[in-house]
């Protein structure tokens, strides 16, 4: 029997984003044994049980607290993790699978017995190494997220080594949370016109459009048309106070007053849920309804929007977005880039009332399923796809090439393939970076095959050799961004070996290098005949 051991130990949205993979394993894998492990807090999130056979909360709120406390006690703590690690079981787990990017996430990782592992992990001498080649990818992602090209559900299946679906995220409500809303509605009359509920809160400032320009679009949307419910934790009914400053027309409060399962009730009898990026999003996104997201600070559209068809992302069309992952902004422009007119009026159209808008400073993508059951965000305004999106396109095709991606044959496309502005006509310095990048590359993989053999001034030549040719990739990447995610795949990957002998770490080298030289030129190649041939699925082994 298969034993897998999955480790998610972060917040709502992350975790129901986590559906989708043990659903493939399920799947892929039906005698498999899933031990599931959360964060204690979110130890009661509703994963269908028929998704995992142990369901464990991870102590991290006590452990916490006591290092909080007195941080002289993290002997006490550790002795703590290890019994967490023993009550797990003695016998190895065939696979584990960390989807927690953090430093006692990692411990945790590396004291569990495992033949296989895909995340990160605390080696043996202390430094943070990510297995497995998919988390290495979201790992480096995060140096270059402009040019991101898959949905986190998406990077968990894949590190899972299982497909994706074409299916969205599952949540389970049982009657009595559906029946509760039922009364609730009934209670304010509600019901005889469409609902559209709005969540204004986020777990960060940043992630929050102002909740004046919300209510600013609410005031446009007729209350023929449709009833307002807002939605959100009790503590953030200071946003409802700032709204209520603006607000002309009734909306009804339901801050504080649903359940989790009880939200999910909720969502289920909305048309709609405008709302910023955060888990009443990942909720409503399990529950079936369309959502209008907002979509602003360093949340990035193409990671972490809402996995399913039809739900419109409203973005800036700006240089510094999305944000680089742990950098801090000093002016929020992000936030005016989209007016409460351009809000309104794209919720209007999901609603089926109104053209699509046009804003001036923004886009509106939706989502879709193509080829292989992954998720993709294409561009409906601009109606013409940028230059950058056309990039994006090729890239997600040379990584699930070069990665390989899981695909499951019965699982078609929904759209056509992108076709690029001008196909073929890529700008020259592009192509030419690539080509730059590729060769510097290739040098240092035919320098480290020559390293494990060479004598000590052999070995000294080489590596003086490597050391510069890496000094010219980073030089390419910062230069031309299109460059950057394969060198930063690179690094992640050279960074995570803990080989010590030469020849271990020529032959790491010569490997990573190589790889790098071949997506350099592949994704010259989908660049430079256009975007049109994106959607090819042909594999490089």
């Amino acid at each position: 029997m298969t034993r897998v051991l999955v480790l998610q130990m972060c917040r709502l949205g992350d975790i129901l984003q986590t559906t989708p993979m043990l659903r493939g394993l399920r799947r892929e894998h039906p005698d498999a044994e899933i031990t599931l492990v959360l964060h204690d807090v979110f130890r009661d999130v509703p994963v269908p049980g028929h998704l995992y056979d142990r369901l464990i909360p991870f102590p991290y709120t006590q452990i916490a607290q006591t290092l909080s406390v007195a941080r002289h006690d993290w002997k006490k703590e550790v002795a703590r993790l290890q019994e967490f690690v023993r009550e797990l079981g003695t016998e190895p787990f065939d696979l584990v699978l960390n989807l927690t990017h953090s430093d006692l996430a990692g411990l945790l990782t590396a004291l569990v017995p495992g033949r296989a592992v895909s995340g990160g992990l605390v080696a043996g001498d202390r430094t943070r190494v990510v297995r497995g080649p998919w988390m290495s990818y979201f790992w480096a992602s995060q140096a270059a997220r402009a040019h991101g090209c898959f949905n986190l559900v998406d990077v968990h299946n894949y590190a899972a080594g299982v497909a994706s679906d074409g299916q969205t995220l599952e949540m389970a409500v049982p009657d009595a949370a559906h029946a509760r809303i039922h009364e609730w509605l009934s209670a304010r009359h509600l019901g005889t016109r469409p609902l559209v509920a709005v969540q204004m809160g986020a777990s960060e400032e940043r992630k929050r459009w102002p909740a004046e320009q919300v209510a600013e679009a609410i005031n446009r949307i007729p209350e023929a048309l449709a009833d307002i419910v807002l939605v959100g934790a009790a503590d953030e009914r200071h946003l409802v106070a700032r709204a209520r400053t603006r607000l002309t027309r009734d909306v009804h409060d339901a801050l504080g007053e649903t359940t989790i399962l009880e939200l999910g009730a909720l969502l289920k009898r909305s048309a709609l849920l405008l709302t910023n990026d955060t888990g009443t999003m990942h909720v409503a996104t399990a529950m079936g309804t369309r959502i209008v997201d907002l979509s602003t600070g360093n949340v990035f559209v193409h990671e972490t929007a809402p996995y399913g068809e039809g739900h419109f992302v409203l973005e800036p069309r700006m240089a510094c977005f999305p944000c680089t992952a742990g950098s801090t902004c000093h002016h929020f422009q992000c936030r005016e880039a989209f007016t409460p007119d351009d809000v309104s009026a794209l919720v209007r159209h999901a609603l089926g009332d109104g053209a699509l808008p046009r804003p001036a400073q923004s886009t509106i993508l939706q989502g879709r399923f193509v080829r292989g059951g992954r998720i993709q965000y294409r561009t409906l305004w601009p109606d013409r796809p940028s230059i950058t999106e056309c990039r994006r396109q090729a890239a997600g095709v040379m990584w699930a090439e070069t990665l390989q991606a899981p695909a499951l044959p019965e699982v078609a496309s929904t759209v056509s393939p992108l076709q690029a502005p001008g196909a073929g006509q890529e700008r020259p310095e592009v192509l030419d970076a690539l080509a730059r990048l590729a060769g510097h590359a290739r040098q240092i993989a035919s320098a480290a095959a020559a390293l494990a053999t060479a004598d000590a001034a052999g070995q000294a030549r080489l590596s003086s050799r490597i050391e510069d040719q890496m000094r010219q990739l980073q030089l390419v990447a910062q230069l031309e961004p299109v460059c950057h995610p394969i060198v930063a795949f690179m690094k992640v990957s050279l960074d995570s070996t803990t080989a010590r002998e030469v020849a271990g770490v020529a032959a790491t080298y010569h490997a990573e290098a190589a790889m790098a030289a071949r997506r350099a030129e592949r994704l010259a190649a989908l660049l430079g005949t256009g975007a049109g041939a994106v959607e090819t699925g042909r594999r490089i082994a």
